[in-house]
């Protein structure tokens, strides 16, 4: 694990760089094919961008304060750590995914309902650059050492700590998930990005595409995740739980705007 980097005598942790450089990433992709497909005004999009960026750290943030207390907890009986550590421990890590998700959305669809913009064609751009993000930030959760799979003693095993809050945790061996994930995003992304500027006449392919493949994906993926501070509920994890929602929430929205509309 590479929890830090130094940076002009400052410790950065390295699952922030990898946030932020996702957000970056994404950001300018989206202006490079804004400024191709010239469908939405540049300055829009920035304005967008800055909204659900917001919606999605306070998302994200409080997803993770709601189900992680037990990973919250050893960190304040922690020792090791003294109270600006802690906060600023709280205040660079952990963001849960489909929190950051849902705020973001909703972030979005006030500010373009204010703005009175289309909310089909920047969800469909969103899709597409979403998951490049996604797979940095994946990144960033390998070498902090959270999101980790299962307790796996085969080839690519990783050693994990038991507690990745508390400083000097024991370790034991997992199953990388994490690189699992960024490369299925990665792959995810050249395919929305290919049906962005093949499908021009279906311009909200990509959006239904990822609503599809990545509930999906993601549900599986649970399956060999370890890490049971996020929480569940009878047979599947929260994770797992959300995106069952997502898609079939997605899927009735399909089926109302785009079967059911041609049909009538």
């Amino acid at each position: 694990m590479l929890y830090s980097v130094r940076l002009c005598g400052q410790e950065i942790p390295t699952y922030g760089v990898c946030l932020w450089l996702g957000v970056i990433l994404s950001l300018l992709a989206a202006c490079w094919l804004t400024k191709r497909r010239g469908a939405i005004p540049l300055s829009s999009l920035l304005a967008s961008a800055f909204f659900t960026l917001l919606g999605a750290m306070v998302g994200a943030k409080l997803f993770y304060f709601a189900i992680s207390w037990d990973d919250i907890a050893y960190l304040f009986h922690a020792v090791e750590y003294d109270f600006f550590e802690r906060v600023f421990y709280l205040m660079n890590n952990g963001f849960v995914f489909y929190g950051g998700f849902l705020g973001g959305f909703l972030a979005l669809f006030f500010y373009l309902k204010a703005s009175h913009r289309s909310l089909a064609e920047y969800l469909t751009l969103y899709a597409v650059v979403l998951p490049l993000g996604h797979a940095v930030g994946r990144i960033g959760c390998f070498l902090g050492g959270c999101c980790y799979g299962v307790e796996y003693q085969g080839a690519l095993a990783v050693e994990v700590p038991i507690y990745p809050t508390l400083k000097g945790s024991a370790t034991v061996s997992r199953f990388p998930i994490q690189l699992v994930e960024a490369a299925g995003l990665l792959l995810l992304f050249f395919l929305l990005l290919f049906l962005y500027y093949r499908f021009l006449k279906k311009p909200t392919l990509p959006l239904w595409t990822y609503l599809a493949v990545y509930p999906v994906f993601r549900f599986v993926l649970e399956f060999w995740r370890g890490d049971k501070a996020r929480g569940g509920f009878l047979i599947f994890s929260t994770s797992q739980w959300i995106s069952l929602g997502i898609f079939l929430v997605a899927g009735m929205v399909f089926y109302l705007t785009q079967i059911r509309k041609k049909q009538e």
